[in-house]
């Protein structure tokens, strides 16, 4: 079965309130597995690239071990020791061969190969320890400190799960410090080891952050699907939905059986008695599909404006059950209409379709033919008008017209509902958006990024005052290095960082924050790589190499965009490795150092690449599901919840509205004689002509073009029901009600003209539109009541400043004023989001009354009601 998506906004996949002790938000049940199985799968590929990568990296170490001047039982000793712990990366790169051979995509593959990294880095990590301690002042080609630094590093950027991440770092980094207790202290590797535990708390940061980034876009992703397909009247799935699961189910061979239940003189109905009982009803029947079929994990889906489906998967429903989903369901609408829906019936049918043995596929008819067979015997039973429950026959067929559930359609619709509102155009040295998509991103990006920014620079000053202050010291540093590393710290470093601290917490330098974190952490390197070419061979110990990778890293950990970091890094990295291999004498141990810094920088860039990824996809999905939160995906108008936002914002500013509610004339009829597809196609062109047709309205005289239309534009068209339309106008101060009436008309008009052929082709489609004006004004009930609070919480405020300079108790005074002065404002606000909301209500009301009475009159009319609210001497 395809992943359970809830149809009343499945809590499972939301975030939990929950969190761990390390403040990672959690899923709520099978969930989190599920989560955890992804995020670790996703790892896959870099787990293998680290195997590879400290494959080699342990094989050049072998390498330059044996091939040292130095020979003896100490070289012997060390060379056996890494050949086991290359012996060991081998098996653990076959062995995930195997896992993915035998568990495909599965949580046996995604946990077990993360234990499986995890084992093999450890038991590489001892023996590294082991070779590092047993003969390190013997062998000059011994392993360095930063190999077992790069170790834990490895860990860090293998997609685990933050929990497991922190215990087994913890034991990595312990082990670490007992080998330099055993070694008998760091001595003069204090700022090697100080810097590399300082890369490795980034780095756990940045897992942390790497994953939160991770949950929040899984959840994105459901979300939308969630809203793609969920039917929004009623919560329950819709007809996409259901035509994935059928799919699914024949995919998979599996028996299911299909309910099809329509509501019967529904329309006739819902003209009488409006559509906001019509949509009672639809609710009630939503409901009780979903607490009668619940248990059975059923999905249960509303197909068209009346028709609703219930989908049992592996396995088939007796009629029995079916018949008595059906006895509910007529229960739920007596209950929900009284006495005015007796008339209302409940049509349904069943059909059955075993599974297909795998040997003899084909013995059943096409998943189509069989959903034509379904909506056959619901025409059947329509025409018998009875109670029974009809099952479909295999000479059950929709008259032409009729068919509404085209599974090709229903997946090319799944298609287009899952744009991708800005492509991410991806390549190895280059992430990026559409020019204003990335403009946009960058803002958020550089926010995001100051806090650390600032603690990265932070950590670089007090790390600079340490070295000019205990650092020759502490690590018995002599007079001609003090004098050298000292002026490229105190002129170049600590200045450079001082300044662009400065310039990241000005708001007036916020776009230039980027470029001073890069200066600063490219005039630290500079001093640091100075002070290396002036040590001469004396560089290596006091300006180790894993400072300027610790450089280098902070620019891919810190938000600056890959476009900038990469080339900047490389660069630097580049130039570090230059300097090193000029500056100083080649030795193995050197050029198993740069390997190493080589590999580590590698590990992070890469990590830094796929961050980013995972950070513009969250922003695209933020931007996707406000797109969704406010658009009927059919029409592209407005949806319901933006139009009634819209309309309550502009009520409270003030402004004259009027709002005009259509409903398409005979558009049931237009369905069964042309298809729900040419309805679909037909409400679609009237979208797109109501879209056109507020433009010119959008902007009102004197005011700046709307940025976002749906949510700052004077005028708006938006879908509101199956076959409903909503517009609304904004008048400026001087127009009269008239002129707002006779652009409704206007757009009203338009429809008619669209030619478009009604049922019967003896005419155009034409519609039924009520409107409802409001013409604020001065006294009008609520708002300007309202407005008025926020004037006195001024005076009480102003109050409280006088007080204030009169002593300690006219401050206390003051205060009193301002916090009374604040409730007022608050409750002014209050009271006007209150008034608004009612007054909006009021306005849909009034227009929804007036398009019935249209409706009742014969159709094809406007009629106006004007609101309890409106001004009624204005004209």
């Amino acid at each position: 079965m395809l992943p359970t998506i809830g149809s009343d906004g499945d809590p499972r996949l939301i975030l939990d309130a929950r969190t761990s002790w390390m403040g990672i938000p959690l899923f709520p049940e099978r969930n989190e597995r599920r989560f955890r199985a992804t995020f670790c799968d996703s790892g896959a590929q870099t787990r293998a690239e680290v195997h590879l990568l400290t494959f080699l990296a342990l094989t050049l170490a072998l390498a330059t071990v044996s091939l040292s001047a130095c020979e003896g039982p100490g070289t012997a000793a060390i060379c056996a020791i890494l050949g086991t712990a290359v012996g060991i990366q081998s098996a653990a790169i076959l062995g995930n061969r195997l896992l993915v051979a035998r568990y495909p995509r599965t949580y046996a593959n995604s946990m077990g190969s993360a234990a499986l990294f995890v084992a093999a880095q450890f038991l590489t990590l001892v023996c590294v320890l082991t070779a590092h301690l047993a003969h390190a002042g013997d062998v000059p080609g011994s392993v360095p400190l930063m190999v077992p630094y790069a170790l834990i590093l490895s860990v860090q950027f293998a997609h685990l799960p933050f929990n497991i991440l922190v215990g087994v770092t913890a034991v990595f980094v312990i082990s670490v410090g007992a080998m330099e207790l055993a070694e008998g202290g760091l001595g003069a590797q204090v700022t090697e080891a100080v810097v590399s535990l300082a890369i490795v708390c980034g780095s756990t940061l940045t897992a942390r952050r790497s994953e939160i980034i991770g949950r929040q876009s899984w959840a994105q992703q459901h979300r939308i699907a969630l809203l793609n397909e969920t039917d929004p009247l009623t919560g329950i799935a819709n007809s996409t939905r259901l035509a994935l699961e059928l799919i699914d189910a024949d995919n998979h061979r599996q028996a299911f059986s299909l309910l099809l239940l329509e509501i019967g003189r529904f329309k006739n109905y819902n003209d009488t008695h409006g559509h906001p009982s019509g949509d009672e009803v639809l609710r009630a029947v939503a409901l009780c599909l979903r607490e009668s079929c619940g248990n059975d994990n059923a999905v249960v889906a509303r197909v068209a404006g009346k028709r609703f489906a219930v989908l049992w998967r592996n396995g088939q429903v007796t009629s029995e059950k079916a018949y008595d989903v059906r006895l509910h369901v007529v229960t739920a609408i007596r209950a929900a209409t009284g006495p005015a829906g007796r008339s209302l019936r409940v049509h349904s049918s069943l059909a059955h379709r075993p599974g297909w043995p795998d040997e003899q596929p084909g013995e059943e008819p096409g998943l189509q033919e069989f959903v034509r067979r379904a909506e056959g015997a619901l025409c059947r039973s329509r025409e018998s008008d009875d109670a029974a429950l009809v099952t479909a026959r295999p000479d059950d067929q929709p008259p032409a017209g009729t068919f509404t559930l085209d599974l090709g359609e229903a997946t090319r619709v799944t298609q287009e509902k899952h744009p991708c509102p800005h492509p991410l155009h991806t390549t190895w040295h280059s992430i990026t958006y559409p020019p204003q998509a990335e403009a946009d991103y960058r803002i958020g990006s550089d926010a995001r990024g100051k806090p650390l920014r600032t603690a990265v620079l932070a950590g670089i000053l007090v790390i600079s005052i340490a070295t000019l202050v205990i650092g020759a010291p502490l690590n018995n540093v002599p007079a001609d290095v003090t004098d050298v590393v000292t002026p490229a710290l105190a002129f170049i470093g600590i200045p450079a960082t001082l300044a662009a601290l400065i310039a990241i917490q000005l708001p007036t330098l916020r776009r230039w924050s980027t470029f001073a974190f890069i200066g600063a952490v490219g005039a630290c390197w500079a001093a640091g790589m100075a002070a290396f070419i002036a040590l001469g061979a004396d560089g290596p110990a006091t300006v180790p190499i894993i400072i300027p990778v610790t450089l280098v890293l902070s620019l891919f950990t810190t938000h600056v965009v890959w476009n900038i970091a990469l080339p900047v890094g490389a660069s630097m990295l580049a130039g570090t490795f230059v300097i090193e291999l000029i500056c100083t004498p080649i030795t193995a141990s050197q050029i198993l150092s740069i390997v190493v810094a080589t590999l580590i920088t590698a590990m992070g860039m890469r990590s830094a690449f796929r961050v980013e990824i995972s950070y513009r996809i969250r922003w695209r999905r933020s931007q996707h599901l406000a797109f969704l939160s406010q658009v009927d995906t059919l029409t592209m108008l407005a949806n319901r919840r933006a139009f009634e936002s819209r309309l309550r914002r502009l009520v409270t500013d003030g402004r004259d509205v009027a709002v005009m509610t259509m409903d398409l004339d005979s558009f049931g009829a237009y369905n069964r004689e042309f298809s729900h597809a040419a309805g679909d196609a037909c409400l679609r062109r009237i979208g797109g002509y109501l879209s056109a047709a507020v433009a010119p309205y959008q902007q009102l005289p004197g005011q700046p073009p709307p940025e976002n239309p749906l949510t700052d534009g004077f005028a708006l068209a938006a879908r509101i029901g199956g076959e409903e339309f909503a517009v609304l106008l904004t008048g400026d101060p001087t127009m009269s009600d008239a002129r707002l009436v006779d652009r409704a008309r206007s757009i009203w008009q338009g429809v008619s003209e669209l030619g478009i052929p009604a049922p019967g082709h003896d005419r155009e489609l034409t519609a039924s539109a009520g409107v409802s004006v409001y013409h604020a004004h001065p006294g009008a009930a609520g708002v300007d009541a309202a407005a008025a609070r926020p004037h006195t919480g001024r005076a009480c405020r102003n109050a409280g400043r006088a007080c204030r300079n009169t002593g300690r108790a006219c401050r206390i005074a003051g205060r009193a004023c301002r916090t009374t002065g604040r409730a007022h404002f608050d409750a002014g606000r209050a009271g006007a989001d209150a008034d608004a909301a009612m007054m909006s209500a009021d306005l849909l009301t009034c227009a929804d009354r007036a398009l019935y009475a249209a409706k009742r009159a014969g159709g094809n009319q406007l009629r106006l009601e004007r609101s309890g609210y409106a001004d009624r001497t204005t004209h």
